[in-house]
This record gives C-alpha cells, structure tokens and sequence, in this order.
C-alpha cells in the first residue's frame, strides 16, 4: 500500500481525513511499513484491559502490554484502539487495511475536536495539542516531521 494505492485512497475518503495529511503522518510515524510496531512502557491509558484479555483468552500482562505498543502503518496505540472500539488482536493492526482504518478513524476523532491541522498532528501523537509557555507544541519536533513530509507529498 502507498499514497497513490485505490484502498488508501478510499479510507482517506470514507474517514473524511485529506489523504496528503494521512500520508505524510504515516511517512513520519511507520516510513510505510505497516509491520512497524513499539512497545511504549510509559503509556499510561490503557483501555478495559482486564476485559479484553478474558475476551480474547489471553492473559492480562499480554493485554497490557499490546495496549502500551503501537502498531502499523499510523502507528496506533493498543489503547488508543481499544478505546475507539477495536476488538480484534491488536497485532492485526499490523494489517494494512485494519491498522491505516483504525488510525484514520482516530485522526478524523482529532480532527472534529480540533479544526487546526497543527493541533490535529499534535493531539494524535500525544492525546491533546499541549502546548509549551512559549506557545510551541510540547510535541514540536514531531509536528514539524509531519509538516515537513506534507511538503514533500
């Protein structure tokens, strides 16, 4: 899959997300390779683990630690798609078509909720645009990775 491909194409549309900012967010965060995952110890926002693990028959510690790793072509936090309604294996959002649907789907959460495109790269990498005294995102660098590939799309 890539930028030009009919399937991102369409879930870009079907999401109401512009496809250059789709491509360029996946560019900084996976460099297209949607097998691309990360264990992130510090995330704290784990979504009804105790749950999903019985659902899933897999054990708690698993469940945690697949909420706390991101996964795929936008790289999506565990947690981050649990709480916007995944119930599948999170490993299967290494799947091009599931990873870049759930990924988009929480981009176009950010985007209701923020009208600014700045605010929309900042609140998906970190939750919320936070910003710094000086007016700069605490996430600046990553802002200014995905602006920077939107340029180059």
């Amino acid at each position: 899959m890539d930028a030009q491909s009919p399937a991102f194409l369409s879930a870009c549309k079907n999401h109401r997300v512009d496809p250059a900012l789709a491509s360029a967010m996946i560019m900084v965060e996976s460099g297209w390779n949607s097998w691309r995952s990360r264990f992130e110890p510090p995330f704290k926002w784990l979504w009804q683990p105790d749950d999903y693990a019985a659902r899933l028959g897999q054990s708690l510690v698993t469940e945690k630690n697949q909420q706390k790793t991101s996964w795929g072509l936008l790289q999506i936090m565990g947690g981050t798609a649990r709480e916007c309604g995944y119930g599948g294996l999170l490993t299967m959002l290494c799947l091009p078509e599931i990873g870049l649907d759930w990924g988009l789907r929480y981009l176009a959460k950010k985007a209701k909720l923020y009208p600014e495109m700045t605010d929309q790269i900042a609140a998906y990498n970190a939750g919320t645009p936070k910003r710094l005294a000086d007016g700069r995102y605490k996430n600046q660098e990553h802002v200014d990775k995905v602006l920077k590939a939107m340029g180059a799309t």
